[in-house]
């Protein structure tokens, strides 16, 4: 019985050392991915579209509301 467990524990190991440079494989892949240029153009290019997005909503009219309290409850209204 001693055998087998230590047979198991071993494959286990190796097991883990194996999925762990699986790991270390794919995270550096990742960092590659990350870097590339094609990545980054496109992140910027997506902040900038959030940006103007942002920008168009400021613009807008907005609308001139109050805070209301009824019976123990706040809501916001419309001032016309």
């Amino acid at each position: 019985m001693d055998d087998e467990w230590g047979v198991d524990f071993e494959i286990a190991r190796g097991t883990m050392r194996y999925q762990q440079a699986e790991l270390d494989d794919l995270m550096q892949a990742l960092e590659h991915f990350w870097q590339s240029p094609i990545v980054l153009e496109a992140i910027a290019q997506a902040m900038d579209e959030a940006m103007l997005a942002q920008a168009e909503a400021y613009k807008r009219p907005r609308a001139d509301v109050m805070l209301v309290v009824d019976d123990d409850k706040a809501h916001l209204q419309e001032v016309k």
